[in-house]
C-alpha cells in the first residue's frame, strides 16, 4: 500500500503504533523505469516504562528526583499521601507533565516538606 507523501529518502512515521510493524519495501520510478526493493521487516517496540533515578532530599525538606523515559513520549508525575486512592487521574495531585527527551527530567516537590509521607507515580499514555 503506497504511503501518501513519502517521496524523500527518509520516512518518518509519527506516533508509531505496534500495528505499524510489518514488511516494507521501496518502489521508485523515474522516466527511465521503475524498481521495487525486497521487503524489509520493521519491528516496532513499545516504549520503555519510566524509571525514577536519583532521589535527593534538599536542606529545606523539598524532594527532588529525576525520571527517564522514551524520548517523545508524554508523561505526568502524580503525588499523593494515600497510595490506595483510585483512580489516580482524579484523586492524586498532578505535580508535573511534559514530554520525555534524551535528558533526565527533574521533578521537584516542595509540598513534600510539609507531609509525613508522599507517594509518586509516573503515567504515560
Amino acid at each position: 500500500m503506497p504511503i501518501v507523501g513519502a517521496t524523500n529518502e527518509t520516512l518518518i512515521i509519527p506516533s508509531t503504533r505496534l500495528s505499524d510493524a510489518g514488511v516494507y519495501s521501496i518502489a521508485v520510478s523515474n522516466p527511465y523505469g521503475n524498481e521495487t526493493s525486497q521487503g524489509a521487516t520493521i519491528t516496532v517496540l513499545p516504549p520503555s516504562p519510566p524509571v525514577i533515578g536519583a532521589i535527593t532530599l534538599l536542606s529545606d525538606k523539598t524532594l527532588r528526583f529525576t525520571v527517564n523515559g522514551t524520548p517523545g513520549i508524554p508523561y505526568r508525575v502524580w503525588a499523593s499521601t494515600n497510595l490506595a486512592l483510585q483512580p489516580i487521574t482524579e484523586k492524586w495531585t498532578l505535580i508535573q507533565n511534559g514530554v520525555f527527551t534524551s535528558d533526565s527530567v527533574e521533578v521537584i516537590d516542595p509540598a513534600a516538606s510539609t507531609l509525613p509521607r508522599r507517594f509518586y507515580i509516573i503515567t504515560t499514555p
